[in-house]
């Protein structure tokens, strides 16, 4: 994937009126092998969250990484996210894995977003040389890496909110608890709307 790709890509999701992500990026798949090369090519070291939600720190040798190449973003400071290897990360990581398995985009559960630490999911979509749509033809091609889009829930809930009465409640909850509840309860609240967000359940 080169740059100017990737910048076009990007650009043209941002260009769509009421896009939800707030971040693009791109994250090749990287052996330790060539580590080194690729450190050297981005201006940066692989790199983890202590913690989950910590600072950075750089990455121990592993096998392999998937770390953050291009990042394109309308978020200030989004570009010290380059190096960081969501492969690592648990949430990050177990949706990449399901992606790849299963050829097609995945949620991660609700994360704390580099590097503003607020609520929110990456979506993932594997990236395969000459990209197939279906599992069965895309386990038969190279996995390149992957495509992260950065959902924040604030937007998210402050978007489902736009479209309410004024009146209405709102809270959204995930497996993992409370997503988004700028306003208070109403006073007898209605059940909750279950929503499939890529067969994630995303109760509203």
């Amino acid at each position: 994937v080169k740059t100017e790709a990737f910048t076009a890509f990007a650009f043209g999701i941002f260009s769509v009126k009421q896009s939800d992500f707030s971040a693009i990026a791109y994250e090749p798949i990287i052996r330790n092998a060539t580590r080194a090369e690729f450190e050297k090519k981005i201006g940066a070291k692989i790199k983890d969250r202590s913690g989950g939600g910590g600072p950075f720190v750089v990455a121990p040798a592993r096998p392999e990484y998937a770390p953050v190449e291009f990042v394109r973003t309308t978020l200030p400071a989004a570009q010290t996210l380059v190096g960081f290897d969501l492969l690592a990360d648990p949430s990050r990581g177990s949706a990449l894995v399901d992606a790849r398995n299963a050829g097609a985009p995945r949620s991660t559960a609700p994360v704390l977003l580099a590097p503003s630490n607020k609520p929110g999911i990456n979506v993932i979509e594997p990236v395969y040389a000459f990209q197939s749509r279906t599992a069965v033809a895309a386990a038969k091609r190279p996995l390149l890496g992957f495509i992260s889009g950065v959902v924040s829930a604030d937007d998210l809930g402050q978007k489902v909110t736009a479209l309410l009465p004024s009146s209405t409640g709102l809270k959204i909850t995930d497996q993992a608890g409370l997503l988004y509840a700028p306003r208070p309860s109403v006073r007898s609240p209605p059940p909750a709307v279950p929503v499939s967000v890529l067969r994630r359940p995303l109760p509203l």
